[in-house]
């Protein structure tokens, strides 16, 4: 999207009107990226835009020096931390900071240090802290996690994330992510395990990735972790809703999907029935092609499927589409 369309946008839309285009856009996590169009159209803007807008940069600004005070204190006590999850190649500030530690010691490490720091936690597990800090009066959530976990169980192997890492500058500082093939399989797990739900934010960075990968690792790491209808299930949704945003044909493949068994082939036909019944941003995955992804992941270990953390995981999930949140 150009400035000249920012322009015709502001020009054609009311202030309620574009107030809930930037709403919208804060659904799908990339209220950011508008906002940052519509600073540098120059263009005369509503006051409620105005506020609306210096709030996100403001909370942007805040990620940033929190994210480099973590990756500060992990080199200061030589812990190997990773961000995952956080940084994009889009103006981003999500809904908290998420970071990695390599082993169990590391992990409770650095979590006593946030302590000592003035971090609050508000909750707690061995597989995850989440803390709560507070910059020039912003709050921010830090997600410390020691796995990578959905309704209490792993679902992809941290030990992935630290093969052929990659450093990023931040606004002039360095830190760690997973390497482009990683990233893609995390963000393809995670959207489809994990949030239920793939946004445009999701869409944009996949789009990102694709541009980097080498494939053969990507569906190497696909099948290492049994996320083959996982990682189809995001491709099929990422392709379609590249279709509906560019106006190409449904079947075109800007994402290849992983390759599966015959008998697993109709996930990526049952994502784009679906999907062109809802055609939404951000589109909600059927409760039935969730069942069938974690039937795929955890089928070397049925138990976990049973226990009664995933209980309350699947209710969620299908409060989530009855009460029409899930579309």
């Amino acid at each position: 999207m150009t400035n000249a369309d920012i322009g015709q946008i502001v020009e054609n839309c009311s202030e309620r009107d574009l107030f809930a285009l930037l709403q919208l856009s804060a659904a799908n996590k990339i209220p950011l990226v508008l906002c940052e169009k519509l600073r540098g159209s120059r263009l005369t803007v509503p006051d409620s835009i105005k506020a609306f807008c210096g709030a996100q940069l403001k909370r942007q600004d805040a990620h940033a020096v929190i994210a480099q005070e973590l990756a500060e204190l992990a080199s200061k006590a030589h812990l190997d931390l990773l961000f995952i999850k956080t940084i994009r190649p889009y103006p981003y500030a999500g809904s908290d900071i998420d970071v990695i530690l390599s082993s169990d010691s590391e992990f409770r490490r650095f979590v006593e240090m946030l302590g000592t720091c003035g971090y609050r936690i508000l909750a707690k597990s061995d597989r995850e802290v989440t803390f709560e800090t507070k910059l020039n009066e912003e709050l921010c959530l830090v997600d410390v996690h020691n796995d990578i976990s959905a309704a209490g169980m792993v679902y992809f192997d941290k030990r992935l994330l630290w093969e052929n890492k990659v450093t990023v500058n931040v606004r002039g500082h360095d830190v760690h992510i997973p390497s482009p093939e990683a990233e893609l399989v995390l963000l393809a797990a995670h959207a489809t395990l994990k949030e239920l739900t793939i946004t445009l934010a999701d869409f944009l960075h996949a789009v990102y990735l694709t541009k980097q990968v080498d494939w053969e690792r990507v569906s190497a790491i696909v099948h290492d972790q049994d996320l083959a209808v996982a990682f189809s299930a995001f491709a099929s949704a990422v392709n379609a809703m590249n279709a509906l945003l560019y106006h190409t044909r449904l079947e075109s493949s800007l994402l290849p999907a992983a390759p599966l068994p015959s008998s697993q082939t109709r996930i990526a036909g049952l994502v784009r029935w679906d999907f062109t019944r809802k055609l939404s941003a951000p589109y909600h995955y059927s409760p039935l092609i969730t069942a069938i992804a974690y039937l795929d992941k955890f089928r070397r270990n049925p138990r976990e499927l049973f226990n009664a953390t995933v209980s309350r995981h699947a209710l969620t999930i299908f409060a989530r589409h009855f009460h029409g949140n899930g579309g």
